[in-house]
C-alpha cells in the first residue's frame, strides 16, 4: 500500500505544478466566480467583469436584466456596448444588455424570455443583418441560449478545459497580459476575470468599457491599424458588411419582431451603429459596386419598416453625422463611449420618446469638459 501511495504521489506530483499556477490565478482573478457570484457583487458594489477564459456574457446579461428590470434596455451586438446608463437622467431605470445578441432570434428570444419587459427598446440594428452572403442561420435563427443554466462546474470546464485555460495563462503571462503584482494589488471596485485586470470588461450598467486606451499607445495604434484594414477591405467586390442586395428574411423577421413589441406595448428604437468614418467614405468611393445600391438604401428601408410600426430608426453609419471622428472610434466598427454620448443626443433631438429621458445640456458640457478621445466617465 505504501508503495502504490508513492507511486501515485510521483505520478500526481507534476500534474499538480504543472496546474497549481493557473490555479491560483483562476481563482484570485475571479475567472470561476459562478454567474450568481458575479450578479450578486454587480448589485452591491462597483465591479468591472471580463472572463478571458470562458464567455458566459449572454447568460450573465439576461440574468441581470431580470435582476434590475429596467425601463430602457440596449440590445445588440458589442457595437452597442458603449451606451452608457449615465447618459440618462435616471441612470437605475437603464441596462445595456447587449454582446451576444447577434441574430434576429435573439432578440426575439430575448424579450420573449423577461419576466417583467421594459418600456423602451434601444436596438442596434448591424448591416451584416440584412446581407443575403451570410449564412441564413446566422442572421435569423439560432438556438434559444437564454433558456440555459450556467453552473459553477461548467465555467470550470469550459475556462480551464474547453478554452484551454490551463495552457493559456501560462502563454498570457509570458506575453505580459497581466502580472502577479496586478492580481495581488488592492482595487477601488470588484474586479473579475484577467480582461478585467487588464482594463477591459463590462461594469455594473451592462456597458462596455474598454481599459486605459488613452494611456496606451499600443492600444491606440491597434484602433489606428483595424480601420486602417477594413479601409484596405473595401473595393469593388468587398462591401464590409453590405451585400448585393437587402435579405428579404431579415425583413421579415424585422417586421415580426417589431409586431410583437408593439403587441407587448415596447417602444422599440432602432439605429445603425457606425463604422470609422475613414471606411464610410470608402464605401461612398465605389458607386458603381454591387453593394452600392445597398449601401446607399438600407437606411431608408429600415426607416420605412420601422415608421410602419410607429417607431423610429435613425442611420449612424459615419461617426460624421453627429459630428464625431475616427479619433472617437475604438475599433473600426466600435464607436466609443463619448462617440455614443453623441448619438444619444441627436436621438433625443430627434425622437419624442427618447428626448424625456436624456437631460441633453448636462451631456452637452459633459462632452466639451471631457479630456479624453474616447471616455465621458471613470470606472464607479
Amino acid at each position: 500500500m505504501a508503495r502504490f501511495i508513492k507511486t501515485l504521489a510521483l505520478f500526481v506530483l507534476p500534474l499538480a505544478v504543472v496546474f497549481s499556477f493557473p490555479v491560483v490565478v483562476f481563482i484570485k482573478s475571479g475567472e470561476l466566480y459562478s454567474l450568481p457570484e458575479v450578479e450578486h457583487l454587480a448589485n452591491t458594489t462597483p465591479v468591472l467583469f471580463g472572463a478571458a477564459y470562458s464567455n458566459f456574457l449572454q447568460e450573465y446579461k439576461f440574468e441581470m436584466t431580470q435582476m434590475r428590470r429596467p425601463q430602457v434596455l440596449a440590445l445588440g451586438s458589442s457595437r452597442v456596448g458603449a451606451f452608457n446608463s449615465r447618459f440618462f437622467k435616471h441612470p437605475e431605470t437603464f441596462y445595456n444588455a447587449t454582446g451576444d445578441v447577434l441574430a434576429f432570434s435573439d432578440f426575439q428570444n430575448y424579450v420573449d424570455g423577461l419576466s417583467q419587459k421594459p418600456s423602451i427598446i434601444i436596438v442596434g440594428m448591424d448591416q451584416y443583418f440584412f446581407n443575403p452572403a451570410r449564412p441564413i442561420d446566422d442572421i435569423l435563427e439560432r438556438p434559444n441560449p437564454f433558456t440555459t443554466h450556467v453552473s459553477a462546474q461548467d465555467i470550470v470546464i469550459e475556462g480551464m478545459f474547453g478554452q484551454g485555460g490551463w495552457w493559456r495563462v501560462y502563454s498570457d503571462y509570458a506575453q505580459g497580459k497581466f502580472t502577479l503584482g496586478e492580481l495581488f494589488a488592492p482595487r477601488h471596485m470588484s474586479t473579475i476575470g484577467l480582461r478585467a485586470y487588464a482594463g477591459d470588461g463590462h461594469v455594473n450598467d451592462g456597458s462596455h468599457y474598454p481599459g486605459n486606451i488613452d494611456t496606451d499607445p499600443q492600444a491606440e495604434q491597434h484602433i489606428t491599424d483595424t480601420i486602417a484594414a477594413l479601409v484596405a477591405s473595401i473595393n469593388d467586390t468587398d462591401g464590409a458588411e453590405y451585400g448585393p442586395s437587402i435579405t428579404p428574411h431579415a425583413l421579415v423577421q424585422l417586421r415580426a419582431l417589431l409586431h410583437d413589441c408593439q403587441e407587448k406595448g415596447i417602444v422599440v428604437v432602432g439605429f445603425l451603429p457606425p463604422f470609422a468614418h475613414a471606411a464610410y467614405q470608402a464605401l461612398l468611393a465605389h458607386p458603381n459596386a454591387p453593394y452600392a445600391k445597398t449601401f446607399k438604401t438600407l437606411p431608408g428601408v429600415l426607416a420605412s419598416i420601422y415608421r410602419e410600426y410607429g417607431f423610429g430608426f435613425y442611420d449612424y453609419s459615419d461617426p460624421a453625422f453627429v459630428s464625431g471622428s475616427d479619433k472617437e472610434m475604438v475599433e473600426s466598427k466600435h464607436g466609443s463611449e463619448k462617440l455614443y454620448a453623441r448619438i444619444v443626443l441627436d436621438m433625443a433631438r430627434r425622437s419624442g420618446v427618447i428626448a424625456p429621458l436624456v437631460d441633453a445640456p448636462m451631456l452637452q458640457k459633459q462632452l466639451k469638459a471631457a479630456t479624453s478621445s474616447y471616455m465621458l466617465y471613470s470606472l464607479q
